[in-house]
């Protein structure tokens, strides 16, 4: 099965945070919309492992409470809205974080990239991806 990217919950994490503090309505209201426009399409697929028991609650949350036939959700506890809040919250925190982990480590790597090809004499920005490719194969054969 193939896993849901870190950017991908971000975005959907993001989205029912939003729905869930500019929504009318009621929390359940709000909720709904949260799941029928984000959490729902959180399903297919692996989170990472960092992300699973907080997306596995969330969604075991949902199961229990949206009725989607009939376009509503049952009453939630006031400790339970908070601990959804909360875990959308660390799920949109941590995915931020990761992401912009990630970011780094990739503008650090394209500068490593950048200074061994000036050191070869070449401009990383005038090469093609072909040739981006061929000087990194070239890398990472070399004795």
């Amino acid at each position: 099965m193939r896993g849901i990217s870190i950017d991908y919950i971000w975005e959907k994490a993001t989205d029912a945070v939003k729905c869930l503090c500019s929504g009318n309505g009621s929390f359940e209201q709000r909720l709904y919309s949260a799941y029928i426009e984000a959490l729902i399409r959180l399903r297919p697929g692996e989170p990472p492992k960092y992300f699973a028991d907080d997306l596995k609650w969330i969604l075991e949350l949902c199961d229990h409470h949206v009725v989607v036939a009939e376009e509503k959700v049952n009453q939630i506890s006031e400790t339970d809205q908070r601990k959804l809040v909360e875990k959308l919250i660390h799920l949109v925190i941590q995915s931020s974080r990761m992401i912009a982990r990630r970011d780094e480590r990739l503008r650090f790597g394209e500068a490593q990239l950048r200074r061994l090809c000036a050191e070869r004499g070449m401009d990383w920005n005038s090469l093609t991806g072909d040739q981006r490719e061929e000087f990194v194969s070239q890398l990472l054969h070399e004795e």
